[in-house]
């Protein structure tokens, strides 16, 4: 099944769920699009104005109907018929504008009212349609958007630029980006139905997607169900976002080489029916909004053709795998742990067909938006990655703060793998920029999927960020740390123990045992002068994982004074350090070549284990 198909599908099991039309992004009826409205006009069923009001930001998305053309506009004039821009629904708006912000708008207000007339022929019973065109032919709009306040003019009584006044109504509470002529209005009609908001009136979505199927007269075979119907000339943009202007199909490039070379005309390059077009982006769109995922341009979105919720690999919820942060985990419990909590939350999505795609484009809001992954899977195996994943790179993490339903913020220790976003800004900075970013994420998306191994390149930026602690505050480099464990322990398909493993013998591991006991060393003689700095160990980190055999000796001499200073308690560490020191094999002691992300994991454990030990302790004294 195609990714069309798949959404196409998805849209006919969907909508039949009028709640849908309600969502935050609703799923937007065929014939329709949803855009951004900033002004609600108010008239009565004669077409006499009533009032008007500015829209605020978080109330602006509207489903209104659109022509084929309209639903995908990036220049040139295509009206919507209903709610628009003031260019189409204001005659003689640039009359009203002194610095000729705007062209002569007589040709763009013509073909709005020519559009409005003929669904009126279809439709003549609409009331609503015809008060709208009634009132529209009067040419007051202006003047009554100036009179109730939504409009604001300049000394010359002219409609106020953005640098005139910008504290104008539409700037300060809708946001209009640019300028108070580029607001898009809706309308509000009283008939005495009950159902003034026409973008949220059942009989006007079914009036015009009748009406305009009706005029659909280019047909053809379409691609996707293999039936002969009405084809699509143009595709929805508007997809990711109501500000949205890349698509997904686009043949509107007769100049370069979008399809010429091979092909002398688009219709010769696909055909695909303008109902299966419609249902595929209006469901996207919907899918996108309910539990997509975004970074930078990137946008990512799991969903089963029934509509039940489904794990985004990209985006799971950190909550759900919380712990107690002083409980001891050992590969087996936490694979039980964490195969419980996905498989609970999927479960209803185990015997059914789940997909997986992944969009990106190079420009935020116009261009191309091209399907960089698309994947199908039934649910079991989907759900089996998932739980791979979280097994292979499961570590434990404090770095995540989560939202109460009162709206307080608490910090959380959760055990498994740290988020791709998470992962791609260890290993290259919370300030890189975003195409790297999404890029990374982008990567990682087949190592959770598919189970591939994460690449070598972003491992090695992992660990190496990880190794320099005095490059970052300390709180990001714990975070830093315990997502370098994790990717570490992926790459290497889960071959440790998220506890202390006192019984491996491996070189890198046993010198990150040592680097540990070192800094808890030193750490307690500061604790008990008082003083407050970075630790030897902490600031020799990246040279110890180049050369730790060298470096180990300056480390261990810079213990003498500290050693001193805590007197019998600092047998205890020196103990710890003869004991591993002991368990290195023939001459890995004296091999000066460089670390691997190993010597971390057991640098983290050893430090874990200690004050693990310490608060075992306090228990059994009080």
């Amino acid at each position: 099944m195609s990714w069309m198909s798949a959404l196409a599908e998805t849209y006919d099991s969907c909508s039949k769920d009028r709640k849908t039309l309600h969502d935050k992004v609703p799923l937007v009826p065929i014939c329709h699009t949803l855009n951004n409205m900033h002004i609600t006009v108010s008239i009565d069923g004669n077409g006499h104005f009533i009032g008007s009001e500015v829209i605020p930001k978080d109330e602006q998305p509207t489903i209104i109907p659109c022509t084929e053309s309209s639903a995908g506009r990036t220049s040139g004039l295509s009206p919507h018929p209903l709610d628009d821009k003031m260019i189409y629904l204001a005659s003689g708006l640039h009359l009203r504008i002194n610095n000729k912000r705007i062209e002569d708008n007589s040709e763009a207000f013509s073909l709005y009212v020519s559009l409005l007339k003929n669904w009126i022929n279809a439709d003549p019973t609409n009331i609503k349609i015809r008060a709208v065109l009634s009132y529209i032919e009067s040419g007051t709009l202006i003047d009554d958007l100036v009179a109730t306040g939504s409009i604001v003019l300049n000394d010359q009584g002219f409609i106020a630029s953005k640098d005139e006044c910008p504290n104008a109504p539409l700037f300060e509470k809708a946001k209009v980006p640019k300028e108070q002529e580029d607001a898009f209005i809706r309308w509000s009609v009283d008939v005495g139905d009950g159902r003034a908001e026409t973008w949220n009136d059942p009989s006007m979505y079914s009036s015009w997607t009748s009406y305009f199927l009706s005029t659909q007269d280019y047909r053809g075979l379409c691609y996707i169900t293999g039936d002969d119907v009405p084809l699509a000339k143009n595709h929805p943009s508007k997809i990711r976002n109501a500000g949205d202007g890349c698509k997904l199909i686009s043949s509107n490039d007769n100049s370069g080489f979008t399809y010429r070379g091979r092909l002398e005309t688009p219709e010769q390059a696909y055909g695909i029916g303008y109902g299966v077009s419609q249902k595929a982006h209006s469901a996207l769109r919907w899918l996108i909004g309910r539990q997509g995922y975004y970074s930078g341009n990137l946008c990512i979105v799991t969903w089963s053709i029934g509509g039940e919720d489904v794990s985004n690999p990209a985006d799971m919820d950190y909550d759900m795998f919380s712990v107690e942060d002083d409980d001891a985990y050992t590969n087996e419990k936490a694979a039980k742990l964490l195969n419980n909590r996905i498989r609970g939350y999927n479960s209803q999505i185990i015997d059914k067909k789940i997909h997986i795609m992944a969009m990106d484009s190079s420009q935020s809001a116009k261009g191309r938006l091209s399907i960089s992954l698309y994947d199908t899977r039934l649910g079991e195996d989907f759900v089996g990655r998932l739980e791979s994943w979280q097994e292979i790179c499961a570590w434990k993490h404090d770095y995540v703060s989560v939202k109460d339903e009162d709206g307080k913020k608490r910090k959380i220790t959760f055990i498994g793998a740290p988020l791709p976003r998470d992962i791609a800004q260890t290993a290259y900075g919370v300030n890189a920029d975003d195409k790297l970013i999404a890029s990374t994420i982008r990567r990682l998306l087949p190592c959770i999927i598919d189970g591939i191994r994460i690449p070598r390149d972003i491992v090695d930026s992992v660990v190496r960020r990880a190794c320099n602690p005095v490059s970052m505050e300390e709180w990001e480099w714990k975070k830093c740390l315990s997502i370098a464990c994790s990717v570490y322990k992926g790459y290497k398909q889960g071959g440790y123990n998220m506890t202390l493993e006192k019984e491996r013998r491996s070189r890198d591991y046993l010198y990150g045992r040592l680097l540990a006991i070192a800094h808890l060393m030193e750490s307690s003689a500061l604790k008990s002068a008082e003083e407050s700095r970075q630790t030897t160990a902490t600031r020799y980190m990246q040279r110890f994982s180049e050369y730790p055999y060298s470096t180990w000796k300056e480390i261990e001499l810079a213990l003498v004074p500290y050693a001193a200073r805590l007197g019998t308690i600092a047998g205890y560490y020196q103990h710890k350090i003869s004991e591993i020191m002991d368990m290195f094999e023939g001459d890995d002691f004296r091999d000066n070549r460089k670390l691997s992300g190993e010597f971390l994991l057991a640098y983290h454990c050893q430090i874990e284990d200690h004050f693990r030990k310490n608060d075992e302790d306090e228990t059994e004294v009080n």
